[in-house]
Order: C-alpha cells, then sequence, then structure tokens
C-alpha cells in the first residue's frame, strides 16, 4: 500500500521523532545545564607590610593628637618653675576676690587648697577660709573660685562661699 503523495508533504512541527525501538535503547536524557552561578571571592586581606603602615600611621596620629592635647590645656611651657609661679598668680587672685567679699579681709586665713584646670584657660581654685563676721566670731566657710588666664594674669569669672 502507497502512501498518497499529499500525505508525504506534511510538516509536522516539533521535535524529531523518537528512536524507534525499545525505550531502553533510546539515547539517556542528559540533564537541563546548571545556571551560571557568581564566582565566588575571597575576603580581602592586607599584607603584612600595609598593616604595619597602617598601624604606625595610627600610633602617630594618636600621639600628635595627645600632644595638642596637652599643648592646649597645660600651655607652651611646661617648666615646673614657670608653672608653680603661675598657680601662685592665680591663688593670689582668688584670695583677692574671696577676700572683697569678706567683711573683716585681714583676718582671713586659708587651708585645704586645691587647684585644678577646667578647661584650656579655665582654672579651679577651692580651698577653706577662716574669717570674722560681723561680730567679730571667727567662722570657716569653703569657696571656689574659678579664674581664666589672660596672657601671664588671671581674670577672676566667679567665686563661691559654702558652709
Amino acid at each position: 500500500m502507497s502512501i498518497p503523495e499529499r500525505e508525504q508533504s506534511i510538516y509536522v512541527p516539533g521535535p524529531p521523532p523518537q528512536q524507534f525501538g525499545h525505550p531502553s535503547t533510546w539515547p539517556a536524557a542528559q540533564p537541563p545545564p546548571a545556571p551560571p552561578s557568581a564566582p565566588t571571592r575571597q575576603p580581602y586581606r592586607a599584607s603584612t607590610k600595609s598593616r604595619v603602615v597602617a598601624w604606625s600611621i595610627a600610633v602617630i596620629l594618636l600621639g600628635s593628637l595627645a600632644g595638642l592635647i596637652g599643648y592646649s590645656v597645660y600651655g607652651a611651657s611646661a617648666d615646673p618653675d614657670t608653672v608653680k609661679q603661675s598657680s601662685r598668680k592665680l591663688i593670689a587672685a582668688c584670695h583677692a576676690a574671696v577676700e572683697a567679699r569678706l567683711k573683716a579681709p585681714s583676718t582671713a586665713r586659708y587651708s585645704s587648697e586645691s587647684v585644678a584646670g577646667l578647661t584650656g584657660t579655665r582654672w579651679k581654685v577651692s580651698g577653706s577660709v577662716d574669717a570674722q563676721n560681723g561680730f567679730g566670731a571667727m567662722l570657716r566657710q569653703g569657696y571656689s573660685c574659678e579664674a581664666d588666664r589672660v596672657g601671664d594674669d588671671w581674670k577672676v569669672a566667679s567665686v563661691y562661699f559654702t558652709n
């Protein structure tokens, strides 16, 4: 029996027909290809030389910062005699300000004094003063004096008394 010509020229879209025979003789099906994965990056690790350079720079910067802070707080001179003379001037300025507020300034006797830096130019003197009151009785009062350094002199900003 022959196939008519009309049926021989029919085009059937799709994959080519499978091989004939038993399915075990067909070629094995291939798994679909895996999608391309992103390349794995190793974490960045600086070389030993660059780490040493980075730490050296950090130490130099921190040392410079500490030097600048020390210079701004303690001033240009760290000469002990200059510091001692400056603190004497500070205490004298605070004593004058305290005595200006006493009834009998000539009777003032100071004790337990301490000096502390608040900022680069502002300092604080604290202590006790024994002085006569208006009735002639000796009284002890605590005081606190804040002063600003102006050149080589001191300008008193405030004086507080405590009981």
